[in-house]
């Protein structure tokens, strides 16, 4: 693509459209997440581990095994341990509050039954919060039932659970129970679907070309995406500035109709393109009566500029030069504009304010302040 033809994009595509949108629809899903979204709590069951005890491959005839005084081998029988975590994946913590008394959290064992009670693990050494409120109660059906508990947001246990299982047909986990805001729980089965990296694991799994290849597949987006919600932010911005300006000029101008002539709308248009700032220089500027004349004496040598830095070359001071110097030229561009708006009248016996445009500015400037 050529240069011109990149310069001309412009022309071609409403690119103030485009980021509007961009801004709304981000703008947009920012606000739901935020005040609408419904956050509800979201209970998984997740399998870690599901094995037998022992496990043979073929039959052998003089070994026997028992549990508890009970021959398993004769019974077609054996021992499996099921260990798995309960989390809170939602965006709620689940409090007391949350648990029905008529139908606890809880999980039973199909097609087995358990050989002892299930047994909660902490997630880690510094987490006993469960270890020591987590109650687990069996009734006479087999099923287990959690005492309440609370589960923050992430927040998980693990259970590990013992079960004796007839070997025509495995055990499988069931869950029961209800929690205010879910419809449903959740069982996955960590074990088969793939090993459970933590999150970090994932994120840095894989070679230096699979990275590279996520930083442009992932990064470039998100990077062109964050410039133009970004772009939509400022435009939105700069369209509402500019909305409440046009409504600060026409009440201004509806309450002092009788007073303003077609000439004082330069001020106006000024407040318009370049804001408050620039009407308060000016304000700042004709506040001060000794200043507007040694301006205007300063304007009357055309060569003022180089004069005063020939003046000033030797100076030792360079700081404080190019701040004089900055604030002479900062006076003679307010003193210029101010003649254009008509504030300041210029003949051969000085410069004079017209008063009646000034009130104009000065009460502007108090109704601006005001909004």
């Amino acid at each position: 693509m050529k240069l011109s033809n990149i310069r001309n994009l412009d022309s071609k595509f409403a690119w103030s459209f485009l980021g509007v949108m961009i801004g709304l629809i981000f703008g947009g899903l920012t606000i739901y997440s935020v005040f609408f979204q419904i956050k509800r709590p979201e209970i998984h069951f997740e399998i870690l581990s599901d094995s037998d005890v022992l496990e043979f491959n073929e039959k052998i005839g003089l070994i026997d095994i028992t549990y508890d005084g009970m021959s398993l081998s004769k019974n077609n029988q054996a021992l499996r341990i099921i260990t798995f975590r309960v989390i809170n994946k939602g965006q709620q913590d689940i409090l007391n509050t949350l648990y029905d008394d008529f139908s606890p959290l809880g999980f039973t064992i199909l097609n087995g039954r358990f050989a002892e009670a299930p047994r909660v693990i902490a997630p880690n050494d510094d987490d006993e919060y469960f270890i020591k409120n987590l109650k687990i109660t069996i009734d006479t059906a087999g099923n287990a039932s959690f005492s309440k508990v609370i589960i923050e947001c992430q927040k998980y246990f693990i259970i590990k659970a013992l079960v004796i299982y007839n070997t025509v047909k495995l055990p499988q986990l069931k869950v029961h129970g209800k929690i205010a805001g879910m419809n449903s729980i959740i069982i996955d089965n960590l074990c088969k679907n793939g090993k459970d990296l933590s999150f970090w694991r994932t994120i840095i799994n894989g070679s230096f070309a699979i990275q590279s290849a996520r930083l442009i597949i992932y990064g470039i987006p998100f990077l062109v995406t964050s410039i133009l919600f970004l772009i939509g932010i400022a435009i939105i911005s700069s369209w509402n500035d500019n909305r409440i300006k046009i409504k600060i000029v026409k009440q201004f101008k509806k309450y002092h109709k009788q007073r303003l002539t077609d000439k004082d709308q330069i001020i106006f248009d000024i407040f318009l393109k370049e804001g408050k700032d620039e009407i308060l220089e000016f304000n700042r500027f004709l506040s001060n009566k000794e200043n507007i004349n040694s301006t205007y004496n300063l304007l009357k040598n055309p060569s003022w500029e180089k004069q005063f830095k020939e003046s000033n070359k030797d100076s030792g001071d360079k700081i404080s030069f190019r701040k004089i110097l900055k604030n002479k030229k900062q006076c003679a561009y307010l003193y210029c504009r101010l003649i254009k708006i008509g504030i300041i009248i210029q003949n051969n016996d000085g410069p004079k304010i017209d008063l009646n445009k000034k009130a104009i500015l000065d009460d502007f400037i108090s109704f601006v302040n005001i909004q």
